[in-house]
């Protein structure tokens, strides 16, 4: 994998984590001619009570770049760099799993 994919990856975390936030002004201080709103077809497997259900979608950043993003009801986030559960990935290639924790990276090739 080329170097690329780290920035991407952190760009979408922010871009996210900004996006889950429940304050509305977290999107005022970005031009709207600049903000891009993917409403596209969300997978929800819906677990047993007790459970948190479980939402994945996907997303092309162009260029190869695919990332499945994996949530829950609790709020947590991980995301999947060549998501193979996604249209578009490299089966070829690992994915590489990101879980929002700082050094969490697994298949990183190191």
């Amino acid at each position: 994998m080329n170097g690329l994919w780290f920035p991407l990856i952190a760009g979408a975390l922010v871009g996210v984590a900004t996006a889950c936030t429940d304050d509305g002004r977290a999107v005022t201080d970005l031009p709207e001619e600049n903000i891009t709103l993917d409403t596209a077809r969300m997978d929800i497997i819906v677990s047993a009570d007790e459970f948190p259900n479980i939402g994945h979608k996907c997303h092309s950043f162009g260029e190869g770049a695919v990332i499945g993003f994996w949530t829950t009801t609790d709020r947590t986030l991980i995301l999947i760099y060549n998501d193979h559960a996604c249209p578009g990935a490299n089966r070829s290639q690992d994915m590489v799993v990101i879980n929002g924790v700082p050094r969490a990276v697994v298949n990183s090739g190191s």
